[in-house]
């Protein structure tokens, strides 16, 4: 099902790609990038990579139930228990407004490490 679908939106993709065109140039144009990008995605595999990623995989299929699991029962319930207490609200907050400090402060820390290179003007 979900091949089909990859391999549904690749065509339909490929066709509008062609029919948007208006003049003549606009085609001839079009025409070279298209070979550009035929020429493109048979170097790199893309088809070969888009079966990959589209085909079943039991491990990946486990993890998402998983997550969709932990989202479910875990992340909503604790998210709306947050929203329904307003002191918790605010040390949420407060947490979340450290942490934004600890980022700059840290950010500045690199900056301070790993100075920016003087590149001259090309001549």
């Amino acid at each position: 099902m979900r091949r089909g679908f990859l391999w549904g939106m690749m065509l339909l993709l490929a066709a509008s790609g062609g029919m948007a065109q208006e003049t003549s140039t606009e085609r001839d144009a079009a025409r070279d990038v298209m070979k550009q990008i035929g020429g493109l995605s048979q170097s790199l595999g893309v088809m070969s990579l888009v079966a990959k990623l589209a085909a079943a995989d039991k491990g990946r299929d486990e993890v998402i139930g998983r997550v969709k699991q932990l989202m479910q029962t875990d992340l909503l319930p604790m998210s709306d228990w947050i929203t329904q207490h307003p002191e918790m609200r605010d040390a949420v907050k407060t947490e979340f407004t450290h942490i934004q400090a600890l980022f700059g402060e840290y950010q500045d820390a690199l900056k301070k490490a790993y100075p920016k290179p003087e590149i001259a003007e090309p001549k």
